[in-house]
C-alpha cells in the first residue's frame, strides 16, 4: 500500500550498473526535466504521491494521482515539479502523464 504524503525513494533495479535516478535533461530542451540516470551514490530520487481528489487517502492502481518530486532545480523554476497521472484507461491499464 502506498501512503499519501509519505516520502518514497525511486532507485534503479540494477544499482550496480551506473548510479541512481534523478531529474535530468531529456532530449534537446532544457526544461521541463525528465527522469534519467545520475552518476553518483545518492539514495535515489525522493517523491511523494497525492491523489488528484484530495478526499482520497488510499492510492490504488486505477486512481488519478499526482507525483511530486521533492528535489528542486533552480534552472527550471518556472516548471512544476509535479506530474499528474490521470485519465486512467481500464482497457489498456494505463494513465496519461502530464507535467504541472
Amino acid at each position: 500500500m502506498i501512503r499519501v504524503g509519505s516520502d518514497y525513494m525511486v532507485v534503479p533495479v540494477w544499482k550496480d550498473l551506473g548510479g541512481d535516478l534523478g531529474l535530468a535533461f531529456i532530449g534537446t530542451q532544457v526544461c521541463p526535466l525528465g527522469i534519467g540516470p545520475r552518476l553518483n551514490n545518492d539514495l535515489g530520487l525522493s517523491i511523494n504521491f497525492f491523489p488528484v481528489n484530495s478526499k482520497k487517502d488510499v492510492i490504488r492502481e486505477s486512481i488519478d494521482l499526482n507525483v511530486e518530486f521533492t528535489e528542486t532545480y533552480t534552472i527550471c523554476q518556472h516548471h512544476s515539479n509535479v506530474w499528474r497521472l490521470d485519465h486512467y484507461n481500464p482497457q489498456k491499464e494505463d494513465h496519461e502523464i502530464t507535467n504541472g
